[in-house]
Protein backbone atom coordinates (compact mmCIF):
# COMPACT_ATOMS: atom_id res chain seq x y z
CA UNK A 1 0.00 0.00 0.00
CA UNK A 2 1.32 3.05 -0.66
CA UNK A 3 1.74 5.78 2.04
CA UNK A 4 0.12 8.83 1.46
CA UNK A 5 0.71 11.09 4.39
CA UNK A 6 3.43 14.19 3.66
CA UNK A 7 6.24 12.99 5.68
CA UNK A 8 9.33 12.17 4.18
CA UNK A 9 11.21 9.35 4.71
CA UNK A 10 14.71 10.71 3.57
CA UNK A 11 17.04 11.01 6.55
CA UNK A 12 20.33 13.52 6.58
CA UNK A 13 22.40 10.77 7.23
CA UNK A 14 21.72 9.07 4.09
CA UNK A 15 23.92 10.94 2.29
CA UNK A 16 27.16 9.58 1.94
CA UNK A 17 29.70 12.34 0.06
CA UNK A 18 29.72 15.65 0.09
CA UNK A 19 27.82 18.21 2.33
CA UNK A 20 24.58 17.24 3.61
CA UNK A 21 23.65 20.46 5.30
CA UNK A 22 22.12 22.06 2.06
CA UNK A 23 19.76 19.51 2.20
CA UNK A 24 18.20 19.20 5.36
CA UNK A 25 18.05 22.66 5.39
CA UNK A 26 15.81 22.80 1.90
CA UNK A 27 13.16 20.32 3.63
CA UNK A 28 11.79 23.19 6.04
CA UNK A 29 11.17 25.49 3.04
CA UNK A 30 9.34 23.15 0.95
CA UNK A 31 6.23 24.04 2.25
CA UNK A 32 6.66 27.55 2.00
CA UNK A 33 7.70 26.87 -2.12
CA UNK A 34 4.74 24.98 -2.75
CA UNK A 35 2.24 27.89 -1.25
CA UNK A 36 3.79 30.69 -3.13
CA UNK A 37 4.30 28.71 -6.29
CA UNK A 38 0.50 27.38 -5.88
CA UNK A 39 -0.58 31.37 -5.80
CA UNK A 40 1.29 31.68 -8.80
CA UNK A 41 0.34 28.74 -10.87
CA UNK A 42 -2.41 30.31 -13.96
CA UNK A 43 -3.72 28.65 -16.62
CA UNK A 44 -0.73 30.34 -18.77
CA UNK A 45 1.79 28.30 -17.38
CA UNK A 46 -0.22 24.82 -17.40
CA UNK A 47 1.23 22.32 -19.13
CA UNK A 48 -1.03 23.07 -22.55
CA UNK A 49 -3.75 20.53 -23.20
CA UNK A 50 -3.54 19.43 -19.51
CA UNK A 51 -7.04 20.29 -18.26
CA UNK A 52 -10.04 22.05 -19.56
CA UNK A 53 -9.72 26.50 -19.04
CA UNK A 54 -13.30 26.24 -17.80
CA UNK A 55 -12.11 23.44 -14.81
CA UNK A 56 -9.73 25.74 -13.95
CA UNK A 57 -8.94 26.78 -9.79
CA UNK A 58 -6.17 28.92 -8.21
CA UNK A 59 -3.46 26.51 -6.77
CA UNK A 60 -4.38 23.98 -9.23
CA UNK A 61 -1.42 21.62 -9.87
CA UNK A 62 -2.26 19.97 -12.46
CA UNK A 63 0.12 20.95 -15.26
CA UNK A 64 2.27 23.32 -13.21
CA UNK A 65 4.75 20.34 -12.65
CA UNK A 66 7.31 21.48 -15.17
CA UNK A 67 7.26 25.24 -14.57
CA UNK A 68 7.72 24.64 -10.77
CA UNK A 69 10.52 22.34 -11.05
CA UNK A 70 12.39 24.71 -13.24
CA UNK A 71 11.60 27.23 -10.60
CA UNK A 72 12.48 24.79 -7.72
CA UNK A 73 15.92 24.18 -9.59
CA UNK A 74 16.93 27.63 -9.82
CA UNK A 75 16.06 27.98 -6.48
CA UNK A 76 18.00 24.90 -5.20
CA UNK A 77 21.92 26.20 -7.51
CA UNK A 78 21.22 29.73 -6.38
CA UNK A 79 20.16 29.53 -2.58
CA UNK A 80 21.36 26.20 -1.61
CA UNK A 81 24.43 25.07 -3.86
CA UNK A 82 22.64 22.22 -4.74
CA UNK A 83 22.75 20.49 -8.31
CA UNK A 84 20.02 18.65 -9.66
CA UNK A 85 18.27 17.33 -12.82
CA UNK A 86 15.47 18.07 -14.70
CA UNK A 87 13.29 14.87 -15.36
CA UNK A 88 10.39 14.52 -17.45
CA UNK A 89 8.83 10.99 -17.70
CA UNK A 90 6.05 9.15 -15.56
CA UNK A 91 4.86 8.50 -11.70
CA UNK A 92 3.76 4.79 -11.52
CA UNK A 93 2.34 3.35 -8.78
CA UNK A 94 2.24 -0.49 -8.10
CA UNK A 95 -1.29 -0.12 -6.01
CA UNK A 96 -3.88 1.19 -7.85
CA UNK A 97 -5.32 3.61 -5.57
CA UNK A 98 -3.54 6.12 -7.11
CA UNK A 99 -3.51 7.15 -10.64
CA UNK A 100 -0.41 6.44 -12.80
CA UNK A 101 1.00 10.13 -14.68
CA UNK A 102 2.48 9.26 -17.80
CA UNK A 103 3.47 12.82 -18.56
CA UNK A 104 5.23 14.09 -15.25
CA UNK A 105 8.00 16.36 -14.74
CA UNK A 106 10.62 16.40 -11.37
CA UNK A 107 13.93 17.07 -10.02
CA UNK A 108 16.68 14.58 -8.85
CA UNK A 109 19.25 15.31 -6.65
CA UNK A 110 22.46 13.37 -7.38
CA UNK A 111 24.33 12.68 -4.01
CA UNK A 112 25.34 9.16 -5.36
CA UNK A 113 22.89 6.51 -7.91
CA UNK A 114 22.25 4.62 -4.69
CA UNK A 115 21.21 7.57 -2.67
CA UNK A 116 19.44 9.78 -5.53
CA UNK A 117 16.70 12.18 -3.75
CA UNK A 118 13.08 12.63 -5.70
CA UNK A 119 12.14 15.91 -4.96
CA UNK A 120 8.83 16.77 -6.35
CA UNK A 121 6.25 19.61 -5.19
CA UNK A 122 3.49 18.75 -7.31
CA UNK A 123 2.95 14.47 -7.04
CA UNK A 124 -0.55 15.37 -6.18
CA UNK A 125 -2.01 15.79 -9.12
CA UNK A 126 -1.76 11.87 -9.16
CA UNK A 127 -5.43 11.34 -8.27
CA UNK A 128 -5.73 9.25 -5.39
CA UNK A 129 -1.62 10.09 -3.81
CA UNK A 130 -2.75 12.51 -1.63
CA UNK A 131 0.70 13.52 -0.22
CA UNK A 132 1.50 17.15 -2.24
CA UNK A 133 5.17 17.06 -2.15
CA UNK A 134 7.90 14.49 -2.34
CA UNK A 135 11.32 14.91 -0.96
CA UNK A 136 12.42 11.02 -0.75
CA UNK A 137 15.27 8.73 -1.24
CA UNK A 138 14.41 7.01 -4.94
CA UNK A 139 14.71 3.68 -3.48
CA UNK A 140 12.93 4.47 -0.74
CA UNK A 141 10.06 5.49 -3.10
CA UNK A 142 10.97 2.26 -5.40
CA UNK A 143 10.57 -0.20 -1.89
CA UNK A 144 6.80 1.71 -1.17
CA UNK A 145 5.18 0.80 -4.83
CA UNK A 146 6.34 4.86 -6.28
CA UNK A 147 8.47 5.09 -9.07
CA UNK A 148 9.91 7.91 -10.84
CA UNK A 149 10.89 6.49 -14.03
CA UNK A 150 12.33 9.04 -16.34
CA UNK A 151 12.36 8.97 -19.92
CA UNK A 152 14.30 12.51 -20.47
CA UNK A 153 16.83 13.83 -18.18
CA UNK A 154 17.83 17.58 -18.53
CA UNK A 155 20.59 19.72 -16.96
CA UNK A 156 19.50 23.14 -15.85
CA UNK A 157 21.66 25.16 -17.56
CA UNK A 158 19.59 23.45 -20.80
CA UNK A 159 16.32 24.62 -19.40
CA UNK A 160 16.00 27.81 -21.68
CA UNK A 161 15.93 25.49 -24.62
CA UNK A 162 13.52 23.61 -23.66
CA UNK A 163 10.12 23.84 -24.24
CA UNK A 164 9.10 24.68 -20.76
CA UNK A 165 10.69 27.99 -20.82
CA UNK A 166 8.63 30.26 -21.66
CA UNK A 167 5.74 29.02 -19.33
CA UNK A 168 8.23 29.07 -16.77
CA UNK A 169 8.75 33.11 -17.63
CA UNK A 170 4.98 33.52 -17.28
CA UNK A 171 5.62 31.86 -13.92
CA UNK A 172 8.24 34.24 -12.69
CA UNK A 173 5.80 37.56 -14.12
CA UNK A 174 3.08 35.67 -12.25
CA UNK A 175 5.10 35.50 -9.05
CA UNK A 176 6.61 39.13 -9.11
CA UNK A 177 2.88 40.08 -9.69
CA UNK A 178 1.92 38.60 -6.28
CA UNK A 179 5.27 40.13 -4.23
CA UNK A 180 4.19 43.44 -5.72
CA UNK A 181 0.02 43.00 -4.57
CA UNK A 182 1.45 41.96 -1.17
CA UNK A 183 3.96 45.02 -1.24
CA UNK A 184 1.28 47.57 -1.80
CA UNK A 185 -1.55 45.78 0.99
CA UNK A 186 1.43 46.37 3.51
Amino acid sequence: MVDTNDENYWRPDAITSGNPEPVVALRPALGRFRALLAGSWSPDTAYPGSFAETHWFAGNPRGQCGVSSVWLAEVLGREYSIDSTFCRGSLIFDEKSAEDLFDHCWLEINERPEDDLILDLTCDQAQGFNRRIVFDAKAKLEWDGVHYIPSEQVEISDLPSNPVWPRYQKLLLNIDQADAGRLQAS
